[in-house]
């Protein structure tokens, strides 16, 4: 799993030919991950991450179709669990997660807190420039939404995300984006 896997972004313009060879790409990457672990963080690395190599027209609006998201999602899911039983057992507090925007799958990834610390505090975002508030499982769920299956035990957490950027093109402004943000994966005890 250390070779790189290209990923395309080539605009909403033209329509994705074959998706299902894009989406054999995707199954074949997540079962890249059978038995593979990334080595210990530090300081600098407190996670290891990975995009599915997925053309963006795949699984973005306006051209994406809920069963090919559905399907790059649940390859998600079998990526991030066979990094969880790959995981040695001096190293059980490293919590495995999914991260991605919905409607919008593209920047997607999977990954491993490789610090702890950094992981219980991955979620807490309430400042200026950029705040999660949590959604309400009850009314809103993506696993529910998509039919995903997930691990025994594992979770999911969605949240309205509210970004504010400075406007490079009007001086003193800003640009204000928002979209939902889903973390599935292991529990994580917070405190």
């Amino acid at each position: 799993m250390t070779t790189p896997v290209p990923r395309l972004a080539l605009g909403k313009t033209r329509p994705v030919r074959n998706a299902g060879k894009h989406l054999k790409a995707v199954d074949n990457w997540a079962a890249g991950f059978a038995g593979f672990f990334p080595p210990p963080g530090d300081q600098y690395r407190p996670c290891d991450h990975w995009h599915p190599p997925v053309d963006q027209r795949l699984v973005d609006p306006p051209s994406a179709r809920p069963d090919n998201q559905r399907r790059v999602l649940q390859a998600m899911i079998h990526a991030a669990a066979h990094l969880a039983a790959a995981r040695p057992v001096n190293r059980a507090r490293e919590k495995i997660y999914i991260l991605t925007r919905w409607p919008n799958l593209f920047m997607a990834e999977v990954g491993v807190f490789l610090d702890p610390a950094y992981g219980k505090r991955f979620e807490r975002r309430a400042h200026r420039y950029q705040t999660w508030t949590p959604l309400d499982r009850r009314h809103r769920s993506i696993v529910r939404d998509l039919d995903l299956v997930l691990p025994e035990g594992w979770t999911e957490r969605g949240y309205h995300e509210r970004q504010e950027d400075p406007d490079d093109e009007e001086p003193g402004g800003g640009r204000i984006f928002e979209s939902e943000v889903w973390m599935i994966g292991e529990p994580i005890a917070r405190r």
